[in-house]
Protein backbone atom coordinates (compact mmCIF):
# COMPACT_ATOMS: atom_id res chain seq x y z
CA UNK A 1 0.00 0.00 0.00
CA UNK A 2 1.41 3.63 -0.61
CA UNK A 3 -0.24 6.32 1.20
CA UNK A 4 -0.57 10.11 0.75
CA UNK A 5 -1.49 12.49 3.05
CA UNK A 6 -4.02 14.22 0.29
CA UNK A 7 -7.33 13.00 -0.61
CA UNK A 8 -7.41 12.16 -4.41
CA UNK A 9 -10.67 11.48 -5.63
CA UNK A 10 -11.32 9.76 -8.97
CA UNK A 11 -12.65 13.00 -10.63
CA UNK A 12 -9.78 14.98 -9.92
CA UNK A 13 -7.46 11.85 -11.02
CA UNK A 14 -8.75 12.40 -14.31
CA UNK A 15 -8.67 15.90 -13.99
CA UNK A 16 -4.73 15.49 -13.80
CA UNK A 17 -2.24 16.66 -16.47
CA UNK A 18 0.72 15.58 -14.72
CA UNK A 19 1.32 15.69 -10.45
CA UNK A 20 3.70 14.24 -8.56
CA UNK A 21 3.59 14.10 -4.61
CA UNK A 22 5.46 12.43 -1.75
CA UNK A 23 4.15 9.41 -0.17
CA UNK A 24 3.45 9.18 3.87
CA UNK A 25 6.75 7.05 4.06
CA UNK A 26 8.86 9.96 2.72
CA UNK A 27 7.10 12.55 4.92
CA UNK A 28 7.86 10.16 8.55
CA UNK A 29 11.24 9.66 7.35
CA UNK A 30 11.78 13.54 6.36
CA UNK A 31 12.85 12.90 2.79
CA UNK A 32 12.10 13.20 -0.79
CA UNK A 33 12.23 9.68 -1.60
CA UNK A 34 9.14 7.36 -2.29
CA UNK A 35 7.15 9.70 -4.80
CA UNK A 36 4.80 8.90 -6.96
CA UNK A 37 4.07 10.52 -10.40
CA UNK A 38 0.69 10.67 -11.11
CA UNK A 39 0.03 10.96 -15.76
CA UNK A 40 -3.70 10.87 -17.63
CA UNK A 41 -2.90 9.93 -21.05
CA UNK A 42 -4.25 10.33 -24.65
CA UNK A 43 -7.18 7.81 -23.57
CA UNK A 44 -7.88 9.33 -20.30
CA UNK A 45 -6.22 6.60 -18.63
CA UNK A 46 -4.50 7.35 -14.94
CA UNK A 47 -1.40 6.02 -14.54
CA UNK A 48 0.72 6.26 -11.51
CA UNK A 49 4.74 5.69 -11.99
CA UNK A 50 7.85 5.29 -9.25
CA UNK A 51 10.18 5.44 -11.75
CA UNK A 52 10.63 1.62 -11.79
CA UNK A 53 7.18 0.39 -12.73
CA UNK A 54 3.84 2.02 -14.64
CA UNK A 55 0.84 1.03 -13.46
CA UNK A 56 -3.12 2.05 -14.86
CA UNK A 57 -5.43 2.74 -12.14
CA UNK A 58 -8.44 0.03 -12.85
CA UNK A 59 -11.11 1.96 -10.19
CA UNK A 60 -11.56 3.16 -7.10
CA UNK A 61 -12.70 0.48 -4.65
CA UNK A 62 -13.69 3.25 -2.03
CA UNK A 63 -13.82 6.87 -2.53
CA UNK A 64 -15.55 8.91 0.21
CA UNK A 65 -14.15 12.31 1.49
CA UNK A 66 -10.19 11.77 2.68
CA UNK A 67 -9.94 8.27 1.92
CA UNK A 68 -9.59 6.68 -1.58
CA UNK A 69 -8.83 3.32 -2.36
CA UNK A 70 -8.03 2.03 -5.98
CA UNK A 71 -7.22 -1.43 -7.44
CA UNK A 72 -4.36 -0.91 -10.26
CA UNK A 73 -3.06 -3.12 -12.49
CA UNK A 74 0.36 -3.96 -10.80
CA UNK A 75 2.47 -3.65 -8.20
CA UNK A 76 4.20 -0.23 -7.54
CA UNK A 77 8.11 -0.78 -6.73
CA UNK A 78 9.58 2.37 -5.02
CA UNK A 79 12.89 3.55 -7.14
CA UNK A 80 14.95 4.25 -4.18
CA UNK A 81 14.51 0.16 -3.17
CA UNK A 82 14.17 -1.36 -7.18
CA UNK A 83 16.36 0.71 -8.88
CA UNK A 84 15.48 2.25 -12.35
CA UNK A 85 13.33 0.77 -15.14
CA UNK A 86 16.05 2.01 -17.18
CA UNK A 87 18.42 -1.31 -16.90
CA UNK A 88 20.32 -1.42 -20.55
CA UNK A 89 19.93 -4.86 -22.03
CA UNK A 90 22.26 -8.03 -21.73
CA UNK A 91 25.18 -8.43 -23.98
CA UNK A 92 24.56 -11.01 -27.01
CA UNK A 93 25.29 -14.57 -26.02
CA UNK A 94 28.67 -15.53 -27.77
CA UNK A 95 28.24 -18.60 -29.70
CA UNK A 96 30.37 -21.93 -27.95
CA UNK A 97 33.86 -22.75 -28.73
CA UNK A 98 33.87 -24.87 -31.70
CA UNK A 99 34.24 -28.79 -30.88
CA UNK A 100 37.94 -30.17 -30.96
CA UNK A 101 38.31 -33.44 -33.39
CA UNK A 102 40.90 -35.64 -31.82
Amino acid sequence: AHIVREYLSPDFLRALNTYSLPTLASEIMGTSMYHLNILVGGTSAVKITTGVVEVVVKGAVYSEYLIAIYVVSKVLLPIEMFGSSDVPPPPPCRSPPPLRSG
